[in-house]
């Protein structure tokens, strides 16, 4: 009721939902920085790197542990998925482009009207896009249920040397001047140097890995975003408070992102920093923040998986998940590699030999390209293949297992389901196996059986 009696005042006061949400938004961005939920949005800015700042904002405030939303509709038809009875969607701003016609007389180069073989002036007519918004309705992944998703995370880099190790190189490959490592007086763990003669990343030798990466991090958006060698002509360059707490704040987002422990980050000095200061400039900033955020760790992402693929390049056997498509496994053979592809649930779609001296990611590409960009590779995540060999043989075997129970005598049939159980999921055969130990009872008659007093 209280749900129906808001809405009916926003229309008595002509507020469309869309301004509605528009509101919130605004007053969100005060209400993030002085409730201490700051380390939240940039959670959320982590996960959601590539979402504009609104949308960041928005889920932040209704939901900020969401990992991975979607439409309701594209649960179910992307994902096998179905949302919960009773879950509350997540509102966020979507594009809503409008188609726009126009008709004009057609005009030569000295202005004369055109006209038709009839006389007639001749029309032109003109189509263009007019930028809309409206509010769209998503739910998380944990607002669902139904067929398993593959991990879509991020591996955590503790204790991993070689993620280790490629987050470094990578880093050391994007940055846009040379990293060093040296001993630094003072105490820093790092600092960037824009001397145009020296200009440098510099990071404490001898630090553990997860405090060299955070490290790395924070001083990668300095230098991304505070080359003031670089700056435009006219441009305000941010005080030294607000430097610190935008490249502290893209250095949590990102490591936040690769599963870096962020336990030891601080943030408790927002509230002083953003007193007094107005929606609009925090929101600059908070642009500024993100923008930094997403082309870090698209750039990350972009060179860590150039590294392993160069990996990969000795690898024999592949599984991969391919969002919104499937799956892809290929297997090396004698003069080229087999490949077969699958639907979300292990049907066979697909499948060839490539008969071409070529490495594992180069066959990979070779498969997409024979099918027109159907899916994107860029997307892939990759698979235990051991997992997933045992996956796809179940689903393979299941027609042919209950063709047999048809065709044995009754004495068999329940030793042939038996068997097939164990590929089922474990729920389902739990439940089975809960319904044939539970003794029969008798049925109750149906209605048209009562006799009727």
């Amino acid at each position: 009721m209280a749900d129906e009696a808001t809405s009916g005042n926003a229309r008595d006061s002509g507020k469309t939902k869309l301004q509605e949400t528009l509101d919130r938004l605004e007053a969100g961005v005060s209400e993030i920085f002085a409730s201490g939920r700051y380390a939240e949005y940039l959670r959320v800015m982590g996960r959601f790197h590539n979402y504009s700042l609104n949308n960041c904002i928005l889920i932040a405030l209704q939901k900020p542990d969401a990992s991975l939303v979607a439409g309701y509709r594209a649960w179910q038809r992307k994902f096998g998925r179905q949302v919960s009875k009773g879950e509350k969607a997540i509102q966020i701003i979507a594009p809503a482009p409008q188609k726009v016609r126009s008709y004009e007389p057609r005009v030569d180069e000295q202005g004369q009207l055109q006209l038709d073989d009839d006389g007639q002036p001749i029309i032109d007519e003109t189509v263009s896009v007019r930028q809309r918004f409206k509010v769209s309705n998503v739910f998380d992944v944990s607002q669902t249920t139904g067929r398993e998703l593959p991990s879509l995370g991020v591996e955590s880099l503790e204790g991993d040397v070689r993620k280790y190790e490629d987050v470094m190189r990578a880093i050391e490959n994007i940055a846009p001047c040379p990293v060093v490592f040296e001993q630094i007086e003072g105490g820093a763990k790092g600092y960037f140097s824009h001397n145009p003669e020296d200009k440098r990343i510099a990071i404490q030798e001898g630090m553990s890995q997860t405090q060299t990466v955070k490290t790395a991090m924070h001083e990668l958006a300095h230098a991304h975003m505070h080359d003031f060698t670089e700056a435009k002509d006219g441009e305000k360059r941010p005080d030294r408070l607000t430097r610190e707490v935008q490249a502290e704040s893209v250095a949590f987002a990102v490591a936040d992102h690769y599963g870096v422990d962020t336990s030891d980050y601080s943030f408790g000095y927002i509230a002083g920093w953003s007193s007094g200061r107005q929606a609009p400039e925090l929101k600059e900033s908070m642009a500024d923040i993100r923008a930094a955020t997403d082309q870090i760790i698209t750039d990350l992402d972009r060179e860590m998986l150039s590294l392993e693929q160069a990996r990969d390049s000795s690898l024999k056997e592949q599984a991969l998940f391919i969002p919104e498509y499937g799956y892809l496994h290929v297997q090396e053979r004698d003069g080229g590699w087999d490949y077969t592809l699958y639907d979300c649930d292990f049907a066979e779609v697909d499948g060839g030999v490539l008969e071409a001296d070529v490495t594992l990611p180069e066959a990979r590409e070779a498969v997409a390209g024979l099918h027109d960009g159907a899916f994107d590779l860029n997307a892939a995540i990759d698979l235990d293949v051991e997992d997933f060999n045992g996956k796809a043989d179940a689903a393979r075997r299941l027609p042919y297992m209950r063709a047999m129970t048809k065709a044995m005598p009754k004495d068999q049939t329940m030793v042939a389901k038996t068997s097939m159980r164990i590929h089922r999921p474990e729920h389902a055969r739990q439940a089975q196996e809960s319904r044939e130990k539970r003794p029969l009872e008798p049925r109750p008659p149906k209605p048209r059986d009562l006799e009727i007093a």
